[in-house]
């Protein structure tokens, strides 16, 4: 696709936005600005704006609460919370994951109990269990106040990268 029909056509968008599209077409700029000026994290990281705390046993994964992240009823949408949960135990397993595998989800199991109404949500990640070929995960996702709004736990089994 060339620049000028992608220009003619965000153009023909921006006219007929109201405030609230525009709003919501600027955080997915700022996304893609963030992956053209960082292409080595993933198009996830980038549109949702996910930010990571990492150490030795505890990671810790953030993103906004916008319109991109709603459902139809304006709360977070379950399948948001589902992708912040599963991304930040992705991510804890391969960090354990040893040299030369990477760790794949095998099941996922999830619990919403609260609303996701607020600014943030973060997913707090622990181990369950480590061994030489699976893993098991849990996370907290909360919101900014403290408020669980789902639980999860997940298994992971570690592969080698070469598949």
């Amino acid at each position: 696709m060339s620049k000028e029909i992608v220009q003619d056509r965000f153009n023909k968008l921006i006219e007929r936005a109201n405030p609230s599209d525009l709003a919501t077409i600027e955080r997915l700029l700022k996304g893609i600005e963030r992956q053209v000026e960082e292409p080595k994290q993933s198009w996830l990281s980038s549109l949702f704006d996910l930010h990571t705390d990492i150490s030795e046993e505890s990671l810790k994964m953030t993103i906004p609460i916008s319109e991109i992240t709603h459902n139809s009823l304006g709360i977070l949408h379950g399948g948001m919370t589902t992708t912040l949960i599963d991304s930040a135990m992705g991510t804890m397993a391969n960090k354990l994951a040893k040299e030369g595998f990477a760790a794949v989800t095998t099941q996922l199991n999830i619990h919403f109990t609260a609303p996701g109404i607020g600014k943030n949500v973060t997913a707090d990640v622990h181990i369950i269990h480590h061994g030489q070929t699976t893993m098991v995960l849990g996370s907290s996702a909360k919101l900014e106040n403290g408020k669980q709004i789902a639980y999860a736990t997940a298994s992971f089994a570690f592969i080698p990268k070469s598949w």
